[in-house]
């Protein structure tokens, strides 16, 4: 498998601030998880739901004027593989097996319920 992509997430010196800081309200409620930062409330997954909150928000804040022109809302899903389970394991590498932040199938519900807020 390639190792295209490198990184969970964006490191830029913006986000690794906002990652540093408190995880935000809406993703607490979405999730039912107490407050805390990133990595104190999601542990090993944190950098991976971090690049799909922000992704998930963003596709919600544009989808109004993307509809307008598009006549409709979508995006990808990455639903998973026809391997077996043990390269399944294997494999589990965000931003490194596959395009972190997306609404992969782990994650679809959470990304859902962020990316479909009424606007």
């Amino acid at each position: 498998m390639s190792r295209a992509y490198r990184s969970a997430r964006d490191n830029s010196p913006e986000s690794n601030r906002e990652f540093a800081g408190q995880v935000p309200a809406d993703l607490l409620a979405a999730t039912g998880k107490q407050a805390g930062t990133w990595t104190e409330v999601f542990g090993a997954e944190a950098d991976e739901i971090f690049q799909a909150y922000h992704q998930a928000k963003y596709i919600n804040e544009i989808a109004p004027q993307a509809s307008r022109c598009l006549r409709f809302r979508a995006t990808s899903c990455v639903l998973g593989n026809s391997i077996d389970e043990s390269q399944q394991r294997q494999m589990d590498e965000p931003g490194i097996n596959y395009p972190s932040g997306g609404a992969v199938q782990k994650l679809v519900g959470l990304w859902r319920a962020l990316a479909l807020q009424s606007t």
